[in-house]
C-alpha cells in the first residue's frame, strides 16, 4: 500500500474509533438532561444539528446538491422516511437514558447488526451462509430469554435496533445522495415541526429556569450530532466497510460500561445470560464475516494470478509467431 494511502487509512481508522467511542459515551451526556422532557431534547437536537449542517453545506458549496435531492421525488421521499426513523431512534434512546435503562439501549445496539442482516434477506434478497443463520437464531434466543424473564418484550431495545436497522436500509436504498446532503435534508424535514414544538412549549425559557447551562447542553446535542456524523462520513470514505462494521461494536460496549460503571445500573443474572448469548452470536458473526472476506480475497487473487499467466502465455505465443 502506498504511504499516502496508508496514512489516509490510518486517519480513517482513528476517526472511526473516535466517533464510535463518542457515541458509546453519549448516555453520560444525555443523563445530564434528565430534567428536560425527551421531546424537547429531540427538538433541540434536530434544530441545532440542522443549523450546523446547513452552515457546512453552504460553506462547502453543496447547496445545489441538496436542492437537487429535494426536487427529485424518490430521494426526497426516501430521506423523509429515513429522517423519521432516525428521529424515532434518537427519541427511544433518550427515553431509555432518562428511565435508567441504558443497558437496554446497549442490548438494542448489540442486536442491531443481526436485524440488519435479516432486513438484507427480506428486502434485498441477500443470501446468508449457514453460520450467519445460526448467529441470528442464537441472538433471537438471547432476546427471547431476556423477554421471558422480564415478562414482556424489551421494547426499548427492539425499538433502538429496528429503527436504526430500518434507517440503514433506507440509506442503502438511496445511494445517489451524499452523506452530508442526506443528513442535512433529514434534519431539515424535522427542523420546522421541532422549532414549532420548542416555541409552543416555551422550551427555551423552561430550560433556562432549570439552569442556564442546560441551554448550552441542549444546543450541544445538535452540534455533537452533526459533528459526529461528519466524522463518521470522513472515516467511511477512508477505511474498508468491513473494518467499519467491526468497529461499530465499540458503541454498545462503551454504553454498557457507562451503565454499569457510571450510571449505577445493576446487571441481573438473566441479563448476564442474555448478553453472553448475544455476545457469542456476535463473535461467531464476526468470525464468519472475516472468514468469508479472506476466502473471497484468496479466490480473487487466484483469478488475478491465472489471468496474468494466461496473458503472459498469450504474449509469448504472439512473439513466437
Amino acid at each position: 500500500m502506498p504511504q499516502s494511502e496508508q496514512q489516509r487509512s490510518l486517519y480513517g481508522l482513528w476517526a472511526a474509533i473516535l466517533v464510535y467511542s463518542g457515541w458509546g459515551f453519549f448516555p453520560l451526556y444525555f443523563a445530564l438532561l434528565r430534567q428536560v422532557p425527551a421531546l424537547n431534547i429531540l427538538a433541540f437536537r434536530m434544530v441545532f444539528a440542522f443549523a450546523v449542517l446547513i452552515s457546512i453545506v453552504l460553506l462547502c458549496g453543496k447547496g445545489k446538491a441538496v436542492f437537487v435531492s429535494l426536487s427529485r421525488k424518490r430521494p426526497a421521499l426516501c430521506l423523509l422516511c429515513s429522517g423519521t426513523l432516525i428521529s424515532g431512534n434518537w427519541l427511544v434512546f433518550v427515553l431509555l437514558v432518562q428511565s435508567n435503562r441504558v443497558l437496554e439501549s446497549s442490548l438494542g445496539y448489540f442486536i442491531n447488526p443481526l436485524i440488519s442482516v435479516l432486513f438484507g434477506v427480506v428486502f434485498l434478497r441477500e443470501r446468508l451462509r449457514p453460520l450467519t443463520w445460526f448467529c441470528v437464531f442464537l441472538a433471537g434466543c438471547g432476546v427471547s430469554f431476556y423477554a421471558w424473564e422480564i415478562g414482556t418484550l424489551p421494547w426499548g431495545a427492539l425499538g433502538v435496533a429496528l429503527t436504526f436497522a430500518g434507517y440503514s436500509l433506507l440509506r442503502k436504498l438511496n445511494p445517489a445522495t451524499d452523506s452530508l446532503s442526506a443528513l442535512t435534508i433529514e434534519t431539515l424535514y424535522a427542523c420546522l415541526p421541532a422549532l414549532a414544538w420548542l416555541l409552543w412549549q416555551n422550551a427555551f425559557a423552561s430550560a433556562w429556569a432549570i439552569h442556564p447551562r442546560v441551554i448550552a447542553l441542549l444546543i450541544g446535542t445538535g452540534v455533537l450530532t452533526a459533528l459526529t456524523f461528519l466524522i463518521f462520513g470522513f472515516a467511511a470514505r477512508r477505511i474498508r466497510l468491513s473494518t467499519l462494521g467491526m468497529l461499530q461494536y465499540l458503541t454498545p460496549t462503551f454504553s454498557f460500561l457507562c451503565a454499569v460503571c457510571f450510571l449505577g445500573e445493576t446487571m441481573q443474572w438473566f441479563q448476564w445470560i442474555a448478553f453472553v448469548i448475544i455476545w457469542m452470536a456476535l463473535l461467531l458473526y464476526i468470525y464468519d464475516s472475516v472468514s468469508s472476506m479472506k476466502g473471497g480475497t484468496v479466490v480473487q487473487r487466484k483469478v488475478e494470478c491465472d489471468n496474468r499467466k494466461k496473458n503472459s502465455s498469450r504474449e509469448r505465443s504472439e512473439v513466437t509467431e
